[in-house]
């Protein structure tokens, strides 16, 4: 089976190689009652995806009719076509499950839950689905309705998409093994039920690729500019007497179906900043990349207007540097895909009879690490300066201190008070929010995740655990991790290994490598600066 991008199709297919691994171990409880969960879970992705789809098809009908044109109109045809195939699919597997259940002694009431009363049975699944024909009859209707949903897209969108309709009978790779058999021979009737139940997931996701499609095609997801407004945005309101002001004027477009989001943070190494020289600072946007790749850290949302504005508001003391993003949806997506478009702005402030505390990364203080923090007590006289708060202690001369919190995450504040020469009082706080260090990333070699290939694999020693987009420079510690290798084809291999480093019984596992299967790390234990152990975990594909 092909592994695609899209999220949910993806996690059906990983789904498919354990169940495909599995199936080549002994047939126990626990293994029969892994594949009703696994079937479960496929059930609730495809919930979801008919959902989505209901939606894009109304989406898609509403304006086909507010176009008018005869070529959109055609598209509700296509798009209703789709819809006709997917039902037929699904009602003549369902008719197939029916079968084998009746067939291996129908079902019965286990502890309130409806139980096969064959769910061992591996002698109906062969007769009914090898020997008898059954399963070549499944493979031909695939090959059909595959081709009926193929036949709604033009030659340049079949070999584009092609590979994203998941309704296919892919050949076995044992060449003396027909399709068939390779699915349905010696396997008991939970397991059947929840290949079958594969199927049509399948088809819902053919349906999905088809509409999502004939979408674009519309017109439906396009986004207009219409509306514009002038603005003018100076370095500063106020000056000190015989410097220069300037401000930039330009004109701003916008569209009335985006509502953007806005959040600031914290920007990452995957944003390129560029200085010209008149001081002018613009960065690199970052497009088409799932949310879950917003290039921020400690992100927090800023509430936006309906037209389009967000706010940033804050009780001003010291010098602060604000950076962050706004997140828009890339049309076509269908909410999958967003651009980032970063940005920055500082601003200083003084008071000369107060005080004037200063985070240097932030108003974020992280528990486990020295926190540098500047205070200046306006007018006090340093000696009477006394600061508590947030464990802070002095960090050095000239207001410097550091900031070491601990406990759990909270909001708390850091209190400065003195005496002005003239014994006058200067008090002041600020306050913080304290937050656990984020979890670090896995690394395999200089990859998070995602495709590589074997040969990098053989080449690496152990897998590494840090997070560069984080402020502090730290140190992670790997205590132990699993590896599961699920192959295209054969049995789930588990290994777990202490520390850092592979064990021999994974390095022999590399040998084993091949195009198309799956590394699993889990239980990755990773020892912290602040003393926690935190889990994290990700998956590579061998390419």
């Amino acid at each position: 089976m092909s592994i695609p991008k899209e999220p949910r199709q993806l996690m059906i297919n990983i789904m498919y190689l354990v169940l495909t691994a599995l199936l080549a171990l002994n047939v126990s409880a626990e293994i029969l009652n892994a594949f009703k969960t696994v079937e479960k879970g496929i059930k609730n992705s495809t919930e979801a995806v008919d959902a989505k789809n209901g939606l894009v098809y109304n989406s898609l009908v509403a304006a086909a009719k507010k176009d008018g044109r005869e070529e959109s109109l055609a598209l509700i045809n296509n798009a209703d076509q789709a819809r006709k195939y997917r039902e037929e699919f699904v009602e003549y597997i369902h008719d197939w499950k029916e079968k084998m259940v009746e067939a291996s002694g129908g079902v019965k009431m286990e502890k309130g839950h409806e139980v096969f009363v064959g769910k061992k049975d591996v002698e109906t699944t062969t007769n009914m689905f090898v020997e008898n024909g059954g399963g070549a009859e499944i493979e031909a209707k695939i090959n059909e309705y595959r081709g009926k949903f193929l036949a709604l897209l033009s030659e340049e969108e079949q070999a584009m998409l092609g590979d994203k309709l998941t309704l296919k009978a892919e050949k076995p790779e044992d060449p003396t093994m027909d399709w068939a058999a390779s699915k349905f021979r010696k396997v008991p009737v939970q397991a059947v039920h929840t290949i079958l139940t594969g199927l049509e997931a399948d088809a819902y996701n053919c349906e999905s690729t088809i509409l999502d499609q004939l979408s674009k095609k519309v017109g439906a997801e396009d986004v207009k500019v219409d509306q514009f407004e002038a603005f003018a945005v100076s370095e500063s309101k106020f000056l000190v007497t015989g410097k220069q002001y300037r401000a930039d004027i330009f004109l701003g477009a916008k569209s009335s179906q985006v509502r953007p989001e806005v959040f600031i943070g914290n920007l990452t190494s995957a944003v390129t900043r560029t200085e010209d020289a008149k001081g002018r600072v613009t960065f690199s946007r970052i497009e088409k990349v799932p949310a879950s790749q917003m290039p921020l850290t400690n992100a927090q949302p800023l509430e936006v207007t309906p037209d389009g504005r967000a706010s940033f508001e804050t009780v001003a003391s010291g010098s602060r540097k604000v950076q962050g993003v706004i997140k828009v949806e890339k049309p076509g997506s269908k909410g999958e895909l967003f651009d980032f478009y970063p940005f920055e702005f500082e601003y200083e402030t003084f008071n000369p009879g107060g005080v004037v505390i200063s985070p240097t990364a932030m108003n974020v203080l992280y528990i486990g690490v020295e926190n540098p923090i500047a205070i200046t007590a306006g007018n006090a006289n340093p000696s009477t300066v006394s600061v508590s708060g947030c464990g802070i202690k002095p960090g050095g001369s000239g207001g410097k201190y550091i900031a070491s919190p601990t406990g759990a995450p909270r909001l708390e504040s850091i209190n400065v008070s003195g005496k002005s020469n003239e014994g006058d009082a200067v008090s002041g706080q600020m306050e913080f929010r304290i937050s656990r260090i984020p979890d670090p990333y896995f690394y395999l070699g200089d990859k998070k995740g995602g495709g590589v290939s074997k040969e990098f694999v053989q080449g690496q020693a152990g897998i590494i655990a840090r997070n560069p987009d984080f402020v502090f420079d730290l140190k992670y510690n790997v205590l132990s991790f699993d590896m599961i290798y699920a192959p295209r084809s054969g049995p789930v291999i588990s290994t777990s290994a202490t520390g850092n480093r592979f064990s021999e019984e994974q390095k022999t596992v590399f040998g084993k490598l091949r195009g198309g299967d799956r590394l699993f790390f889990s239980n990755v234990k990773v020892k912290m600066p602040d003393n926690t152990t935190r889990e994290v975990n990700t998956s590579f594909t061998i390419i």
